[in-house]
């Protein structure tokens, strides 16, 4: 009978300090809980500042600006004008720099300029 009133004995203190564990953890859960509504309640203004300045910051999107048109050139309008500059080249460029007329325009080291 002794053994069993010692079990039981054992067993409300075990409970007793298991319950006490589970306040404390409770207690310290709520207390985490204040904090982090303190903190965000004080970071909530820095926060808000860092949004503003960066709204400040920001530059505000505007549309690209017009493009000048390209400048023209008085020399070549046609296909007899790259004809008569291009057809007959320094003799002293490399053959690598060449340039080629044909019906479709110039042909300048693997570039080609169309003219309308």
């Amino acid at each position: 009978m002794t053994d069993w009133n010692n079990i039981l004995k054992r067993n409300r203190e075990y409970i007793k300090a298991k319950n006490k564990i589970k306040t404390q953890v409770e207690n310290n859960r709520l207390q985490q809980l204040r904090l982090t509504e303190n903190l965000q309640t004080l970071f909530q203004t820095i926060l808000k500042s860092q949004e503003d300045i960066k709204k400040r910051l920001e530059s505000p999107i505007e549309p690209s600006p017009h493009k000048d048109p390209p400048i023209e050139y008085g020399g070549i309008k046609t296909l007899d004008d790259i004809k008569r500059l291009f057809s007959n080249p320094d003799p002293d460029l490399p053959k690598s720099i060449s340039p080629i007329v044909d019906d479709e325009g110039l042909l300048f080291n693997g570039f080609r300029i169309r003219f309308c």
